[in-house]
């Protein structure tokens, strides 16, 4: 599975914190998604969220017509795998 994924880390403003730690989006101009992390958050929630994110790309949420709340369910439970596979360098074509 080919994908081009860049992560980004950077404070979130404050108007959008709270529960939101992480964003995961299409970046149709350079054909792959982005993944951006809030900075502010403690080192283990941005390794989590990341991870959370990761998992929502990888088991295809992105596209899906699956219930909002089934695929945080799952994300949140693979969230560490993903977390891992990255930073052990078995994603391909995730950097960041």
């Amino acid at each position: 599975m080919k994908r081009k994924v860049k992560i980004i880390r950077t404070p979130f403003p404050e108007i959008i914190q709270g529960n939101v730690y992480g964003v995961l989006t299409e970046n149709r101009t350079k054909d792959g998604f982005l993944i951006v992390i809030d900075s502010s958050r403690a080192p283990i929630v941005q390794r989590h969220t990341l991870g959370h994110e990761l998992a929502h790309l990888f088991c295809d949420h992105f596209y899906s017509g699956r219930e909002i709340n089934d695929m945080e369910r799952e994300s949140n439970s693979l969230a560490w795998h993903y977390y891992r596979l990255y930073r052990d360098g078995m994603l391909q074509g995730v950097t960041g």
